[in-house]
């Protein structure tokens, strides 16, 4: 069956061949080449849709820089990085308060206790 269709396909690539020499004749005589109105349009308005993407990614660009211009002021405004020793201390100094204020109260507590007993013992 191979060997049937070999005669259809040389003779098939004969005739691409002889189309293929004819067209290089032509060149650039043939219209086929040159772009039509519609062809000719469409690519204006390819040109016109590049330009005003262009525009947009510049005006994007420039938002954004100035968005992270911002934050890095932003951050420089910040105060610097806290050593956690200090915060250790804060923290230990502030329950030393806590528990110094609950002793005193206890003791307030105590005194005035006190006091009225012995008011009362007094009466």
């Amino acid at each position: 069956m191979l060997a049937a269709k070999a005669g259809s396909c040389a003779q098939a690539e004969a005739t691409l061949a002889e189309v293929e020499r004819e067209m290089s004749t032509l060149g650039l005589a043939s219209d086929a080449s040159l772009p039509t109105a519609e062809e000719q349009a469409e690519r204006a308005q390819i040109a016109t849709s590049r330009r005003a993407i262009s525009q947009q990614l510049a005006q994007e660009t420039r938002r954004s820089a100035g968005a992270l211009a911002r934050i890095d002021r932003a951050l420089a405004l910040l105060p610097t990085g806290c050593d956690e020793r200090q915060v250790a201390a804060a923290a230990q100094a502030v329950k030393d308060a806590r528990d110094a204020l609950g002793a005193s109260q206890r003791s307030l507590l105590e005194a005035v206790r006190d006091a009225q007993i012995a008011e009362d013992l007094g009466k």
